[in-house]
């Protein structure tokens, strides 16, 4: 996301962020060549809010005005980043079972070798030694 003061801001973010050629975003956005160079050198004072609509959502943007900015949001970006999350989250599960799974082998494995110690005999001097007595 990205935050801007004004829509000359706006749409120059969204053109350098697209990656295309000025004359490609004027084809896909259906305004003329013309209008987006005067856009990109910054020669007009202001732009319509539906050309600035028009351009972010043929690049795949969205324009929200909060307070007194424009926010500026790639479509799918909140979609992506609540993935990437429950992604790293499912990584971090699978790694803990996983863990789990160890630390139980151990336990078990501990278990019988308790019930083992249990059946050698112990003498008393050897109890008195530990205390057991």
């Amino acid at each position: 996301m990205k935050t801007v003061k004004n829509r000359i801001d706006a749409i120059n973010y969204i053109i350098t962020a697209s990656g295309m050629r000025l004359s490609d975003i004027a084809d896909k956005a259906g305004i003329s060549r013309p209008q987006i160079y005067r856009w990109k050198n910054r020669e007009v004072q202001d732009i319509q809010t539906d050309s600035l609509n028009a351009v972010a959502d043929a690049l795949g943007y969205t324009i929200h005005h909060v307070n007194n900015t424009l926010e500026i949001t790639r479509k799918g970006a909140e979609n992506m980043d609540t993935k990437l999350l429950i992604n790293a989250q499912m990584k971090l599960i699978v790694q803990y079972e996983e863990k789990i799974k160890i630390m139980e082998n151990k336990i078990a494995h501990m278990e019988k070798m308790e019930k083992k110690m249990e059946k050698i005999p112990v003498c008393r001097t050897c109890l008195e030694m530990i205390g057991q007595s």
